[in-house]
């Protein structure tokens, strides 16, 4: 029972952004490949026109450290996310100018 409840205490404390990055790691790597985050865009809702877009976003922002991966912090710099997210807040759902 107080596992539970410190498991919840940690949820309320991580941001939107952290727990969307959370569900997207499915194999709990810590770090996001253009693979999960395909999926990913695509189970939620995300157009599959404009992925292509926002995969070369995701490669651009995660390769600058020469690591084929996106980190935690590397993920916030990702444009856009699937129309789903569009009422949470902090959550973009929009292309916005970036420094790619």
């Amino acid at each position: 029972m107080d596992e539970r409840i410190e498991e919840l205490n940690n949820q309320e404390k991580k941001s939107t952004i952290d727990l969307i990055f959370d569900e997207i790691d499915v194999d709990n790597s810590g770090e996001l490949t253009s693979e999960e985050f395909s999926n990913w865009w695509l189970k939620n809702g995300g157009d599959e026109k404009r992925l292509e877009t926002v995969q070369q976003a995701f490669q651009i922002i995660a390769k600058r450290d020469g690591n084929p991966t996106c980190s935690p912090k590397e993920f916030r710099e990702v444009p856009a996310l699937p129309p789903r997210f569009e009422r949470l807040p902090g959550v973009s759902t929009s292309c916005k100018p970036c420094s790619c």
